[in-house]
């Protein structure tokens, strides 16, 4: 087990189910390592992650079957939901499919301006070229799709539109 600090102010880690010595021999260290002073380092990392900007990630991980990949999120046009999976559409005309599902993606994509403008899609406001009006409308995207918007977004599609 690693004993070293690591950049997420993590001490130690055990894996489940727990060993009490295990427990027990991570406690002692941790105790040895308080009355060194060594807490410092660890307190100060802390105190950066909790101050963290998430704005200011540009980068996202995309785990898929054949490994991990590292897109800008600048670069995504729109996201898919299928399923558990999410299929990526980026600006170069690739795409890219991840094993985590839409839900995940929407929590750490709307601080960077994207918006669920219907069940299945997450769209980067960026890339919307037009509204078409309609029931709830439809967003056309720079890549030239035009994705629905439900009518229960339809209204706060608008004002993100009005605001950028």
């Amino acid at each position: 087990m690693p004993s070293k600090p690591s950049s997420f102010s993590a001490f130690d880690y055990l894996l489940k189910p727990v060993d009490v010595a295990e427990l027990c021999s991570t406690v002692e260290r941790l105790d040895k390592k308080k009355s060194k002073g060594d807490t410092g380092k660890m307190a100060t990392q802390l105190l950066a992650n909790l101050q963290h900007d998430p704005k200011k990630i540009s980068k996202l991980t995309l785990h898929s079957s054949d490994g991990v990949h590292i897109i800008n999120i600048q670069e995504i046009i729109y996201l898919k939901a299928d399923g558990q999976y999410t299929h990526f559409y980026l600006k170069d005309g690739a795409s890219k499919t991840s094993s985590r599902n839409l839900k995940e993606y929407e929590e750490i994509l709307t601080e960077h301006g994207f918006f669920r403008a219907h069940h299945s899609y997450l769209i980067n406001m960026n890339e919307v070229k037009k509204y078409v009006r309609g029931d709830g409308g439809s967003a056309l995207m720079s890549n030239g799709l035009e994705i629905d918007v439900s009518k229960r977004r339809k209204e706060d599609f608008l004002k993100l539109l009005d605001n950028l």
